[in-house]
């Protein structure tokens, strides 16, 4: 490095004076001169020749890569000899003002750099151009406070010539009527075409002759001035200046493609990208920024667009151009109208558009829109991104994180949307903080949003997509208060991370329509889960909220797990779709089956535990219920319901499992299917009745109409010196294969009334546990009438003389049964006359004997049902359509009876063949439960049933195997 300081004037003797590859520095009052003193710089190819000088300049440089020369005279001159630059200086005019002026004669630097910086007052000192005298191999920047002027004798030829980069800075660049002309020595290389900077404080006026430079960069400051750059074919910006902005009118680059940029630097000022006159187009990499606000637009249409189909491979609007954050990016369009930024022109992969302000992106009353396959890079520091996508699809990433964010959460107005395509927040290295976004605000119309990267809320937050939303990563609150989030839309929601697990959110929900997918471990909320959409549990995952409600189907694989603080609540099935690996719910306050119909849950070995730790004390009312229809329970592993838990079914209460245990219990029907069935036993406590009133429970009880167990249940007291079990049915009987003495069975009432769904509803709408009907309630012995089990092979028969007729039934064949079916003694709802059946004793003619089996009103109603069954023939016709149509969508010969049953189950279509062969199947119930002949013969049972089914072959064949399994005691799964 050489540096040289002189208080004088520096001479040179024409010859190398300076050799170095390295920096050559000299400054003085004047350096050089004309002739044998100008300075002599030798390079070696590699070194840097620097000039800093009051007055005059005259150096020779041999071989040197870049030449710098500062001049601060405008009355001296300057010229580089060799790789020549000539500037001719003129003294200021001290009568007029009028500043001074450095002519550029020549400059032909042959491949090396040259910056002259004409550096005098603010308000002085000329660079003027003239015809022809720029002739630049390397890269060439003239700097000056003052204006770079064209000279008069130009006569419409060329200013400069180059295939490198030109760098001009002044006050005012040319003029409208006379802009600054340039032309291209030779084709450029494709890798290196030159780049033209206008940098000004006020004008700037250009014109390219040829396409010279393949990007223009314009820097402006002052928004009150004018700014044109032409081209041959066109103009390629024309920004015009007024009172606080700048307005880019057109910008056509379709017959050149080169990049364009354009920064306002004034953050008083605003920049408009105007489209009264048509929309501005790019062609290259375009860059428009302002220290101020950015206005897209100033009526509804295209601000910006892109109509040749080669496309931007990069447009970028930044406001906030110095980070201080004042300044946004808007729409300009008035009323609900939207400017717009068209890049639908883009044939292949999306164009990226990069929006940078710091007080915003868009509102939702000025919102951006957009239209194309756009992928976006945008940043904002406190005022929100809102973008409306017209049609495309829509990506958003930056590697500093993405607020979606409205500081001001009274008024939410920030978003994303699309029309027709996906909206995907994308994973550079930052996180999506989202806030201060409500109902359409952040919307796709008809597409999907994807989070690619991890997210955050800053406040309450409503995502809605058409097509779904994803969420790749994680989903928290930011630091502080939790945050509600709520989606919705018709497609799939998915949550593929952890949600709330470092920061708890608020709630979540997810609205019906779709369905709503988890792949991370875990949900957790501060408040409430409300998911009106179905739920699958792709992995694992637990739950972990206050109120947690599954109000539409709930399937698997993943095993589940609830963790509530309030109410549970399922509103569909579980795992009818996909089995849940395991369902376990615990909380302190309800689980309810809310579904208006049937619902079942099926759960793989995980089983189905329903607070299996139980409860501290006996509750007054029912805490696992479900207060309409039918519930069934499947698992290859255990149902398990803690001790001191009351379970209350509207209907028919059905368990599959490998081991049930229960504590209280009553539905319509119960029918556990498991090689061990428990009853938990407990201490006696209060139960609330249905007109609100209460009375002491002593022990627990299972209450049902009817009751079949595969297995002997028992009683499991859990180290508690509780009393004896209550099984209480309509009748007193139970069918199970083994001894029942060890609990106390009973009736539910004297009078035989059975249980319906109404008697399981109590004040409230509550359903109740204990339940009194009629004239008698379970748990008061004082009127139980007790009757013997079918499984008692060791019951000692009493012999009260009030009931002896009851105890003195007779079998009957199977001839008198049937002949009572097809025309028994009238009834209070029946009109039949005759005699049906023959004599049963001397005298009488009519109905069976007193202590017949059949002088009952279980006897009575079945044959009403038969009856009615057997004049159903379009029910009959109905299940005989639902076989073939079972073959067809199947695609087998083969009809099985239980995957039949399951099918019409799944299939609305065929509910009225479903409700015909469930009263079949009762009608084969009631009739094994008369102490006859029948009840140990299948065949004719079976014979019986196939009349109701006609001449199908398939009907009788699918009630046959219903027998069998019925015989078998395999029905628990049905009822």
């Amino acid at each position: 490095m050489f540096t040289l300081l002189a208080k004088q004037g520096v001479t040179g003797n024409g010859a190398t004076n300076i050799e170095t590859a390295g920096l050559a520095a000299v400054t003085g009052t004047s350096v050089g001169g004309s002739g044998n003193s100008a300075l002599g710089f030798d390079g070696r190819g590699e070194g840097f020749a620097t000039v800093f000088a009051d007055g005059e300049v005259g150096i020779n440089v041999t071989d040197v890569a870049k030449t710098f020369v500062v001049q601060k005279d405008a009355g001296s001159g300057t010229t580089v000899n060799q790789d020549a630059i000539a500037i001719s200086g003129r003294a200021a005019d001290a009568g007029t003002n009028t500043p001074g002026r450095s002519q550029v004669d020549r400059i032909a630097t042959a491949g090396t750099d040259l910056a002259f910086d004409y550096t005098l007052d603010a308000d002085g000192g000329e660079i003027a151009l003239r015809e022809g005298v720029i002739d630049a191999g390397g890269e060439i920047a003239l700097r000056t406070d003052g204006d770079i002027v064209t000279v008069a004798d130009n006569n419409g030829l060329h200013h400069v010539k180059t295939d490198a980069n030109f760098i001009l800075k002044g006050k005012n660049i040319g003029s409208a009527g006379d802009p600054i002309r340039f032309e291209q020595t030779a084709a450029p290389d494709a890798d290196a075409s030159p780049v033209l900077a206008l940098i000004a404080e006020g004008n700037a006026f250009a014109k390219l002759e040829d396409s010279v430079f393949s990007g223009v960069a314009i820097t402006q400051r002052d928004a009150a001035s004018d700014v044109r750059v032409e081209t041959a074919t066109g103009t390629l910006a024309a920004i015009t200046g007024s009172a606080g902005s700048s307005e880019l009118t057109h910008a056509d680059t379709t017959a050149q493609g080169r990049d364009f940029s354009y920064s306002l630097e004034d953050e008083d000022a605003t920049l408009v990208v105007a489209n009264a006159g048509g929309p501005a187009l790019f062609g290259g990499d375009t860059r428009l920024a302002s220290d101020g606000d950015v206005v897209i637009g100033t009526q509804a249409g295209s601000a910006i667009a892109v109509s040749n189909g080669s496309g931007p491979n990069r447009l970028e609007i930044a406001a906030d151009r110095d980070g201080n954050g004042i300044g946004r990016i808007r729409d300009g369009a008035a009323g609900d109208d939207a400017a717009t930024i068209d890049l639908g022109g883009v044939p292949a992969t999306p164009a990226q558009l990069v929006l940078r302000a710091g007080n915003g992106i868009g509102a939702l009353e000025d919102r951006i829109e957009t239209r194309g396959n756009i992928d976006i890079a945008a940043a904002t520091d406190t005022g929100g991104i809102f973008l409306r996508n017209a049609d495309g699809d829509l990506r958003i990433a930056d590697v500093s994180g993405i607020d979606l964010l409205n500081p001001d959460t009274s008024a939410p107005l920030r978003g994303l949307s699309t029309n027709s395509g996906d909206v995907v927040v994308g994973n550079d290295g930052g996180v999506v903080r989202l806030g201060g976004i409500e109902g359409a605000a952040l919307t796709s119309v008809a597409g999907k949003h994807t989070f690619e990267a991890d997210v955050e809320l800053e406040s309450d937050t409503t995502l809605n997509a058409r097509d779904g939303v994803e969420f790749q990563g994680t989903v928290d609150s930011a630091a502080g208060d939790a945050k509600a989030l709520t989606v919705s839309g018709a497609g799939t929601t998915r949550f593929g991370g952890a949600v709330g697990a470092n920061q708890a959110l608020a709630s979540l929900t997810t609205d019906g329509g779709g369905e709503t997918r988890f792949g991370g471990s875990s949900v957790t909320t501060s408040g409430d889960q409300t998911y009106d959409d179905n739920v699958v549990a792709e992995s694992d995952t637990t739950f972990n909220g206050d109120n947690v409600a599954f109000n539409a189907d709930l399937d698997g694989p993943g095993a589940v797990r609830v963790n509530g603080q309030g109410n549970v609540g399922f509103g569909g099935n579980v795992g009818a779709a996909a089995a849940v690996g395991g369902l376990d719910v615990r909380t302190p306050g309800n689980i309810e089956f809310t579904g208006a119909q049937n619902q079942s849950v099926i759960a793989g070995a995980g089983g189905i535990a329903l607070n299996p730790d139980g409860r501290a004390a006996l509750p007054t009312r029912a805490t696992v219920f479900k207060r309409n229809g039918d519930l069934a329970l499947e698992t290859t592993g255990a149902v398990e319901v803690g001790r001191r838990e009351r379970v209350a079914v509207g209907g028919a209460l059905g368990i599959v499992a490998a081991r049930a245990a229960l504590p209280d219990v009553v539905a319509t029907n119960l029918n556990i299917d498991a090689p061990e069935i428990v009853v938990l036993g407990r201490e006696s406590g209060t139960t609330e009745l249905a007109d609100g009133s209460t009375q002491v429970d002593p022990n627990v009880h299972w209450v049902a109409n009817q009751m079949v167990f595969s297995t002997t249940p028992t009683q499991d007291n859990g180290g508690g010196a509780f009393g004896q079990a209550t099984l209480a049915t309509q009748d007193g009987e139970i069918q199970s294969p083994g001894n029942l003495k060890d609990f106390d069975v009973r009736l539910i009432n004297a009078d035989g009334k059975a249980i319906d769904a109404s008697d399981l509803i109590g004040t409230g709408g509550r359903v109740l546990d204990l339940i009194p009907t009629g004239s008698e309630a379970v748990g008061d012995p004082s009127t139980v009438l007790p009757r013997p089990d079918p499984a008692f092979a060791d019951w000692v028969e009493p012999t009260p003389t009030d009931v002896t007729a009851i105890w003195s039934r007779k079998s009957v064949p199977t001839g008198e049964l049937l002949a009572y079916l097809e025309c028994a003694a009238p009834g209070p709802d029946e009109d039949l006359t005759g005699d049906c059946l023959p004599a049963v004793a001397a005298g009488e003619t009519r109905g069976p004997a007193e202590a017949s089996p059949l002088n009952t009103e279980r006897a009575r109603e079945t044959a009403r049902l038969y009856r009615r069954l057997a004049k159903d023939r379009a029910s009959r016709d109905a299940l005989v359509q639902s076989i073939d149509d079972y073959r067809f969508d199947r695609v087998t010969p083969y009809i099985d009876a239980y995957s039949f049953r399951r099918y019409l189950e799944e299939s609305p279509q065929h509910e009225q063949a479903l409700t015909y062969l469930r009263d079949v199947e009762n009608l084969i119930a009631n009739v094994q439960l008369l102490d006859l002949e029948l009840a140990v013969d299948a065949s004719a049972r079976a014979q019986l049933a196939s009349a109701l089914v006609g001449d199908s072959e398939d009907a009788a064949l699918i009630v046959e195997n219903l027998v069998d399994e019925l015989e078998d005691q395999s029905t628990s799964r049905y009822h």
